[in-house]
Formats: C-alpha cells, sequence, structure tokens
C-alpha cells in the first residue's frame, strides 16, 4: 500500500472523520458457524450473504467454503484472525468461483493472520480479482484501486496457498510477515496462477527471529509487475518488485521449483538475511511484464524503470542460488544509475553501502544478464560480493561488462568483488561477458571439492570481449596442490585462464640390510607404517631428512613401510 491514503489517515487520527466515513458505510459480519458454506447467511452475524458492502471477519476458528459452483460474487473486505496477539483465528477455502475483493473505493486491504494462531486461506480454485486489477489498462503509475496490500502473517500467523488451477489477480501488493511481529507462508503449485500489479515481499520488516517463506512449485507461474499477468495489456502496474528482506535481523526465504516460473521487474534486498534458490527446472526472470509475456528471449523486454539489485544496504546477507537446470534472465536497463543489469552487493538507490551477497550458479543450472552484472559495487567496505561457479556444465552469459567493485561510472569501489570458481574435475563452466571483464579491482578466489588436480589442468574462467586485469588479489587457501603442482592465472586480451604448473612428485623408497641387523629406510615423501599389509598406515615417528634406521630387534619382526605424499 502507498502513500495515497496517508491524509486520510491524519485526519482520522486528529478525529476530523470517523472511522465510519473511512469505511464509506461497510457493514462487519462475524463468522459464528464451525464449518460451512461462506454463501450461507445463517452462517455469519447478522444473518446475511457477504456482498459487495460487506467485510466478513472469521474469528472464531470456523472454516468458511467457497463451493466449486459458488459463481461470482463480490465482497468489502476479508479478514481472518484480527486482533494482536489473541487466540482467535480463521480460516477460508475456496474451491471455486469468482470472488470481487475490494473493488470499491475505500475497500480496506485483506488480513490473513494478524493474531497468535494461525489463520489460513487455501484456493484450490477459483479466481479472484483483488483491488481492481482491470481499471487502469496499461498504466506504470497505478498500484490498484486502493493500494491494498494482500497481508499473510503481518502481525500473527497466516498461511495463503494455491493450488490446482488457482488464479489471483491483484491490484498491489502481496506482503508476507510485513511486520516483524508476524510470520507468513506462502505456497503457490499446481497450474495456479497468481499476478501483482506493484510486488510481492518476502520478510519486508524486522526484526525478527522467524524466518518469512515463499515457495512456488509445480507448473504455476506468478508474476510481478502486471496485474493481469504478463504480457496482458490491460493491466497496470507501478513497480513489480520481488523484495527479499529489508529490515536488519529479519529472514525471506523464496524456493522456486518443479516448473515453476516467477517473472518480476525488479529485485531487491536491502537489510536483514535474503535467501533465493530456484532448482529442478524452476525459472526467474526480469523484465517489462506489461510489454511481455516472458515465454521467450524475445518476448523479455528491458526494464526501462526500476533497477535491480540483492542486498543494497549494511549490515545484509544474501544468497542467491541456481541450481539443477534452473534458469534466471534479467533484461533491466533504467535510463539512469546506479546499478544496469543486475547487481551483487550493490546499490538499490545512489549512496547505498551494500553487505554480503552471493550469486551461486551450479550444476546444469543457467544465467544470462542482457547488460551488465556487477558485484561488490556498494559505496562502503562492507560491499562484498561473490560470483561462485561450481563444476562443469553451468552455463553464464553476460551480455555487457562484468564488473568487480568498479561502479557504473568505471571508478574503484572500497569493498570486495570476487570470482569463485570451485573445481570439481578436469574442465570448469565458462564466464562468457560479451562486453568488457573489469577485473583489476576484483578478487579470484579458488577452491578445489572431490578433484586432486594431477598437473597441466588449464581452465578458461572469463571469456570475452576484452578483459581489464589482472586481479588485485588471489587467493589458493581451499585449492591446495600436491608436491610440485602451483597455480598460475593467465590473462590475453579476451580471456582469463587458470593453470596448474609442474608434475606431481611420485614418492620413492628403498631399504637396505645393515650388518648388525637393522634397516636402513631411504625415502622421499612422509614415511609411514603398518603392521600388516592392507592395515592402516600412520607417519613414524622420528623419520625426517629421507633416511631412516630400523633397529634390529624391529627389523627382525613384521613391519610394512611405505612412502606416500
Amino acid at each position: 500500500m502507498k502513500s495515497r491514503y496517508s491524509l486520510r489517515a491524519c485526519l482520522l487520527a486528529a478525529g476530523l472523520i470517523t472511522a465510519q466515513a473511512v469505511a464509506f458505510a461497510q457493514t462487519d459480519l462475524l463468522w459464528s458457524g464451525t464449518t460451512g458454506s461462506f454463501l450461507d447467511a445463517s452462517k455469519w452475524s447478522p444473518s446475511m450473504v457477504p456482498g459487495v458492502t460487506e467485510i466478513a471477519t472469521i474469528n472464531n476458528g470456523g472454516t468458511a467454503t467457497i463451493e466449486a459452483g459458488a459463481g461470482t460474487f463480490s465482497l468489502s473486505g476479508l479478514r481472518l484472525g484480527v486482533t494482536q496477539g489473541s487466540q482467535e483465528s480463521g480460516h477460508v477455502i475456496m474451491n471455486g468461483g469468482t470472488l470481487n475483493l475490494g473493488g470499491s473505493a475505500g475497500d480496506p486491504k485483506a488480513v490473513i493472520g494478524f493474531s497468535a494462531k494461525l489463520s489460513t486461506f487455501i484456493m484450490n480454485g477459483g479466481t479472484i480479482f483483488f483491488d481492481g486489477p482491470d481499471q487502469f489498462p496499461g498504466s506504470y503509475s497505478d498500484d490498484g484501486l486502493n493500494g491494498l496490500d494482500w497481508e499473510v502473517g503481518e502481525r500473527g500467523l497466516g498461511r495463503f496457498e494455491m493450488h490446482n488451477d488457482a488464479k489471483f489477480f491483484g491490484g498491489d501488493d502481496l506482503k508476507i510477515g510485513a511486520n516483524g511481529a508476524g510470520r507468513g507462508s506462502v505456497l503457490v503449485d499446481g497450474n495456479a496462477h497468481l499476478a501483482l500489479g506493484s510486488g510481492i515481499s518476502v520478510s519486508e520488516g524486522g526484526p525478527t527471529a522467524e524466518d518469512q517463506v515463499m515457495v512456488i512449485a509445480g507448473n504455476a507461474r506468478v508474476d510481478s509487475g502486471n496485474s493481469l499477468g504478463a504480457g496482458n495489456p490491460n493491466g497496470s502496474t507501478d513497480e513489480g518488485y520481488l523484495t527479499m528482506a529489508a529490515g536488519a535481523d529479519s529472514t525471506g526465504r523464496l524456493t522456486v521449483q518443479d516448473n515453476a516460473i516467477l517473472n518480476f521487474r525488479r529485485l531487491s534486498a536491502r537489510q536483514g538475511n535474503s535467501y533465493i534458490t530456484v532448482k529442478n527446472r524452476g525459472q526467474i526472470h526480469i523484465f517489462d511484464l506489461l510489454q511481455g509475456d516472458g515465454t521467450t528471449p524475445e518476448k523479455r523486454p528491458a526494464e526501462t524503470g526500476p533497477n535491480s539489485t540483492f542486498v543494497s544496504q549494511s549490515p545484509g546477507y544474501g544468497e542467491l542460488v541456481l541450481q539443477d537446470d534452473a534458469v534466471m534472465t534479467v533484461n533491466s536497463d533504467p535510463a539512469s544509475g546506479p546499478t544496469k543489469g543486475l547487481g551483487i552487493s550493490a546499490p538499490r538507490d545512489s549512496g547505498n553501502a551494500a553487505g554480503t551477497a552471493k550469486l551461486i550458479v551450479r550444476d546444469r543450472a543457467s544465467f544470462s544478464v542482457v547488460q551488465n552484472l556487477e558485484i561488490g559495487t556498494g559505496s562502503a567496505d562492507t560491499s562484498d560480493g561473490t560470483l561462485t561457479v561450481i563444476g562443469p556444465n553451468a552455463k553464464l552469459n553476460i551480455g555487457a561488462d562484468l564488473k568487480l567493485a568498479i561502479d557504473l561510472d568505471d571508478q574503484p569501489t572500497p569493498g570486495k568483488g570476487t570470482i569463485n570458481p570451485v573445481i570439481t574435475g578436469a574442465s570448469h563452466s565458462v564466464i562468457n561477458v560479451a562486453g568488457v571483464a573489469k577485473i583489476a579491482n576484483g578478487t579470484l578466489r579458488v577452491k578445489l571439492d572431490g578433484y586432486a588436480p594431477s598437473g597441466g589442468e588449464s581452465y578458461t574462467l572469463i571469456k570475452g570481449g576484452t578483459v581489464t586485469g589482472p586481479f588485485v588479489a588471489t587467493d589458493f587457501s581451499e585449492a591446495v596442490l600436491g608436491d610440485g603442482l602451483s597455480w598460475k592465472v593467465e590473462y590475453t586480451a579476451d580471456s582469463v585462464l587458470l593453470k596448474v604448473d609442474g608434475m606431481i612428485t611420485k614418492p620413492t623408497i628403498s631399504a637396505s640390510r645393515n650388518a648388525d641387523g637393522s634397516l636402513t629406510i631411504t625415502y622421499t615423501g612422509t614415511l609411514v607404517s603398518s603392521d600388516t599389509a592392507n592395515g592402516t598406515y600412520t607417519a613414524v615417528a622420528g623419520a625426517a631428512g629421507g633416511t631412516y634406521t630400523v633397529p634390529a630387534n624391529v627389523a627382525a619382526g613384521a613391519k610394512f613401510y611405505r612412502s606416500q605424499n
């Protein structure tokens, strides 16, 4: 909800208008049943079917069901479990029908879970039009008729689920745990479709020890940035954000899995802790949802308004993980800075310090951005961004520049931008950069995972375009090589190569019997021994310098020696 109602709120606080005037003579209906039909008048007090001027409230722990054959009906407002800190709760199951909710001027926001006991709204089917999503066709400056939020767990416990072919179209926001006092969770799966004009926030407020959670699964599609769904010319938007943690000491978790798709115009994570995981064949795409439906790269036109950054303030921490066969694309080209493309630990607004953020691409996952990938470009030394690439099969394509601790004006920033290849075999994934790989203020940190190089390996880490280097620092503390081997970083005009120089020195061992019965062992590497040939070998105490003499009384018995690196 935006600030368009701030004057009304001030007048109300001053006593200049009444709550009844703000509500436009809406009628509060209280659910009095345990279970039953939402449209059964006898279940409500006063006894009437909720309609366009009624606010339906369920506080008694009961469950109202909207049947598959409910038809089309309208409602002013919906509140489930409305008293903070109380044991009130309410539940709605929607199996079908079409609900027009909050479609009149002055209607209130929806509340799902304001109390200490869990309230739920479960859509197994049907369609909801919330806050006039069709009222401003093609507009980039409207957030629904009333600027209403679909609040899940704002100051209490709330859960919202969409299954099967359920559809939800909202003019403004979906907010999950928007206040530090609450906890919200959202699940969208099956073939469900959720579309919001203004945005989705997962853990907007803090501090709180509770995680706010959203899972998009199955074949579901979620669109943020077009109130009627990506590509629909009759929808509207005013931002189209996906905002993860925004407040200090808050945590937001988003998972996109199976074949689900999430489309949005802007990525934002500020303070707090943000975790985004895209797995299986899940997809996330950033583009202008009013102009394209996102089904192909050609139908993901550039977003020219708000920018996209991940952890723009300090303290903040975030991980964006692409795994399995996940896909992420970015087409974000705002008219001005401070970020174009995607920023990992980068400023959302000029002067933002930025925190710690990681983009991790592994398995067969694919990441592509039409513009820049900007890493560690915040205005303070708290900015710490990392691109981690794991294994040989990930696909990474940057359409313009790769910037490591270099701002949009090509000036060095005080933070840290790191490329972190995690090598698992004899080959490794390449970061393809169509523009310039600007790495001269960046760090290379190499890690070995389950693989021991034998010498002669060569890995192309970055392929340009052009490369402006070298790295300002290299770190091989997690990539210790065997004796005789060393790492070497080579720079060409259009590439960065990581090579393993040298050859592993194989250990040697020989022995000779002395006249007194003792045994002199000559070796390279480390001398180890065991009481049996296939037993556990441990280092020989006192063995150093390449020779070791076994006393005659020991040499006469059974003892097995070998050398190893």
